[in-house]
């Protein structure tokens, strides 16, 4: 799955995203690992995903705040959910665009 964020008149970008647990059945527990792009911050909520059986679906949130508004640039970062043996990774290309009424500047 792929995460691609843009900032336009806006520091922060929001997205709430759903994983599907299609391992075990049984508790199983998923903690974040974020890796963020120079100048912007990334929080995840909640850092926990805990699935009870299969099928299940639970969401989370993303939070990206760019440091600048309106400095063109871009990056990437990626969004890790490790449970000691399995990893689902979620790779997150940013860019930073600067907007003058709505078009981009150049």
């Amino acid at each position: 799955m792929l995460l691609s964020v843009v900032f336009g008149e806006s520091r922060v970008v929001r997205y709430t995203r759903r994983l599907t647990n299609v391992g075990p059945a049984g508790s199983v527990n998923y903690e974040v690992e974020v890796e963020a792009p120079e100048g912007v911050e990334v929080m995840v909520k909640p850092e926990r995903l805990v699935f009870e059986k299969v099928g299940e679906r639970v969401r989370y949130t993303v939070t990206f705040v760019s440091e600048k508004k309106g400095e063109d640039g871009g990056g990437f970062g990626r969004i890790t959910w490790k449970n000691g043996h399995y990893n689902r990774l979620t790779p997150s290309p940013i860019q930073k665009v600067q907007r003058v009424n709505g078009m981009k500047a150049q």
